[in-house]
């Protein structure tokens, strides 16, 4: 003889349970989520995005690695006034970033190159990030360069090419513990 067990109305899932010939018949509910949209934008749309047409030289010749990858003795540098601080920078040789505007009908190295022509400054090469590019000034002073390239709209922002060091020791207090570095 079988005995059957009553079963609760309501099981502790919240599933509507039947006894069914000794087994049992699970409802199941489905439950709607919200929508869920994936966003998207085109590459030319984002800013500071890189690109390979942003690391190539204006003559669209590929930049040797070594001559990026020279030692900071071989390459001439000078101390100039910078944002109130005097501040040790490539000699004649400026990071440039142009404006979004400007990047509207400019796509590659070559293509900015054109925006400097009459200036007396030159492209190097570019630095990757779309409208970033490394000017040489030539014969100029840093003085004139500077006031040429903050009195163009094109240019949304430019600083000398820096000498960063890792000569000296960090001035934090917690430095002799980190390792791994």
């Amino acid at each position: 003889m079988t005995s059957r067990i009553p079963l609760p109305a309501r099981s502790r899932l919240g599933r509507r349970s039947v006894a069914l010939h000794g087994y049992f018949r699970i409802q199941l509910r489905l439950e709607l989520l919200e929508s869920r949209a994936l966003l998207s934008a085109s590459p030319s749309s984002v800013p500071g995005q890189v690109s390979p047409a942003w690391f190539d030289s204006p003559d669209n010749s590929s930049v040797e690695v070594g001559n990026r990858l020279q030692t900071p003795g071989e390459q001439p540098t000078q101390r100039i006034d910078w944002n109130g601080r005097t501040v040790e920078a490539r000699t004649n040789e400026w990071v440039v970033q142009l404006t979004n505007a400007s990047l509207a009908g400019t796509r590659s190295v070559s293509d900015a190159a054109g925006l400097f022509a009459d200036s007396g400054l030159s492209v190097v090469r570019g630095l990757g990030l779309s409208g970033q590019l490394l000017v040489s000034a030539g014969g100029m002073s840093s003085a004139a360069a500077a006031k040429w390239l903050q009195s163009n709209p094109a240019i949304a922002f430019f600083e000398p090419n820096f000498v960063v060091s890792t000569a000296e020791f960090p001035n934090d207090d917690r430095f002799s513990q980190l390792w791994g570095l």
